[in-house]
């Protein structure tokens, strides 16, 4: 079953990122895109040691469908985003999935 989660979870990771480099490119500018990335990029990389001492003390079964739950929820904050004037409720929102698909794929 854990298998299946990963792959539905990736599935749905590969969705968010077409939308939301559709969204932040037809939006906004190059620096908002390039922020994006950056968001995407290094947050995972900054937090690495963190969520290796995580996923080392708890349960990775429980760490799995923790950040599932959070990365789905956080998710639907994009509906928020409506004008170009949210557009910082993405990154907020991409920083944090990044943070929760660390957890997820260092269990």
């Amino acid at each position: 079953y854990l298998c299946l989660s990963s792959f539905i979870s990736g599935i749905g990771n590969n969705f968010t990122y077409v939308a939301l480099f559709t969204t932040i490119a037809n939006d906004g500018t190059s620096t908002n895109l390039s922020l994006l990335i950056w968001t995407m990029c290094c947050i995972p990389i900054l937090l690495a040691p963190i969520s290796g001492i995580i996923t080392d003390t708890y349960d990775k079964r429980l760490i799995i469908v923790i950040a599932d739950i959070i990365r789905a929820t956080f998710v639907l904050f994009f509906i928020l985003a409506t004008n170009s004037n949210l557009i910082w409720l993405f990154f907020v929102v991409q920083i944090i999935i990044s943070a929760t698909d660390n957890l997820f794929s260092s269990s």
